[in-house]
């Protein structure tokens, strides 16, 4: 993932979870709906895998929507390299 324009970029290649939860709301319902209908994401048996770049709102959109479950996205995101949180690179002012 990246950020562009103030919205987080999950890359093709990544994975979404067939599995959701009663904790999912509505809204990241709809938009997993949306990703499996416009072939933004295909089936590959255990889990989804995006075939194009999507881009979230939200930090929290993206964990959600992927995790199928309430997610806080700038804790359960990390940066590969570092370890760091999302949230943890942007309190020290680097753009993730």
């Amino acid at each position: 993932m990246f950020t562009r324009d103030g919205q987080l970029v999950v890359v093709k290649g990544s994975q979404m979870s067939k599995d959701t939860s009663p904790s999912i709301g509505g809204g990241w319902v709809r938009i997993r709906n949306r990703l499996i209908a416009e072939k933004i994401v295909v089936d590959k048996g255990e889990y989804f895998e995006f075939i194009q770049d999507f881009a979230f709102n939200s930090a929290s959109a993206a964990a959600s929507v992927i995790r199928g479950r309430q997610s806080a996205g700038p804790r359960r995101w990390t940066h590969t390299i570092s370890g760091k949180t999302y949230r943890q690179l942007l309190l020290e002012g680097i753009d993730p």
